[in-house]
């Protein structure tokens, strides 16, 4: 069995099918616009909000807020998949919270773990990446750069 957004996927004879899921199957959720969404993420839970915005979005729903709080996604997912939804009105509110650049320099969490004094979001932007530095949106001083050079980002 593997997981499905909107439900779970069962491989039969080699073919996944996807059951309906409660959604379907309720007669409140048959118009969309009587229903109101609100996603939050906090974290790299962002990272699995905005495949699901991005694949809600394709399915006609749209979402009164989106906020993030310190968001490990990445810019290029977040360009794809959220900010077309921005753009074109799916999502009608959205508020990011993230540190400044100083408190994320000497956030101590991960210290008695890794012996790092830097933030979760720094170590995951400078580490893990084959030597270059991954513009994680959550991350002030990077996604302020990135915002500016951002084609997509620019109000519609």
């Amino acid at each position: 069995m593997t997981a499905s957004l909107s439900g779970f996927s069962i491989l039969r004879r080699g073919k996944a099918s996807v059951p309906p899921t409660a959604c379907q199957k309720s007669p409140y959720f048959k118009d969309k616009s009587k229903v109101r969404l609100h996603i939050i993420g906090h974290s790299a839970g962002s990272i699995l909000r905005s495949h699901l915005i991005h694949r809600l979005s394709a399915q006609g729903w749209s979402f009164d807020s989106v906020n993030f709080m310190a968001p490990a996604v990445c810019w290029d997912p977040f360009t794809d998949k959220v900010i077309p939804a921005i753009k074109d009105g799916r999502v009608k509110r959205y508020h990011q919270f993230h540190l400044t650049d100083a408190t994320e320099q000497k956030d101590p969490s991960c210290k008695p773990i890794l012996g790092y004094s830097r933030s979760l979001l720094y170590l995951i932007s400078h580490s893990f990446e084959q030597g270059k530095i991954t513009p994680i949106l959550g991350m002030k001083n990077i996604s302020m750069r990135s915002y500016k050079r951002c084609s997509t980002c620019a109000p519609g």
